[in-house]
């Protein structure tokens, strides 16, 4: 039995379909190692910050940072050794990530924020800012965290200021460990 044109063609719009899934939902996996790493980070840093505010901030995320940053380069290194095809979206975020920390170190130098709230909510934001051009040019499910992420800090930044370093552990480590581990189930 010989396939018709039309045949021909739905036929290989529905394996484009199935490779399109495919691929999607192989980058949520691989993104879901980084957002269960950073998410606990985010979880860790912002809760000392509440609950240990005689500590050094810029310590304590130093440290953090260190780890997230190994952390990060593991799980790359793991990714990359497990499918080629993952190894160019995992560059492609990476870069992203990269450019989005200078922007955000540049524009904190640049703006020179005036209270600890400010320096507090910054990273949130620019987070919540890069998950959603992740979510739209990416992997779609990224919007939600950058929702998240966003509204809840800017939420605690406005109606809830003497708890905000424990809100955006909440909202911005907590929906980090949340994406991630749901990621990690698809």
């Amino acid at each position: 039995m010989e396939l018709s044109p039309s045949e021909a063609r739905h036929a290989l719009r529905e394996v484009d379909e199935i490779t399109l899934r495919s691929n999607r939902l192989r980058g949520y996996r691989s993104s879901s190692s980084y957002l269960i790493l950073w998410g606990i980070i985010w979880l860790v840093g912002y809760s000392s910050m509440f609950f240990l505010p005689t500590l050094s901030a810029n310590l304590i995320w130093l440290v953090l940072d260190g780890v997230g940053l190994a952390g990060s380069v593991l799980i790359g290194m793991r990714t990359f050794r497990a499918g080629e095809d993952l190894k160019k979206v995992n560059v492609r975020i990476l870069a992203v990530f990269a450019i989005v920390t200078l922007f955000m170190l540049a524009t904190l130098k640049v703006m020179q924020p005036m209270h600890a709230a400010q320096y507090e909510v910054y990273p949130a934001l620019v987070l919540g800012l890069t998950y959603g051009l992740i979510g739209v040019f990416f992997l779609r499910g990224f919007v939600w965290l950058a929702a998240v992420v966003s509204l809840g800090s800017l939420l605690s930044f406005f109606f809830l200021q003497p708890w905000l370093p424990l809100c955006i552990a909440v909202f911005g480590g907590g929906s980090l460990l949340v994406g991630g581990v749901w990621m990690r189930r698809l």
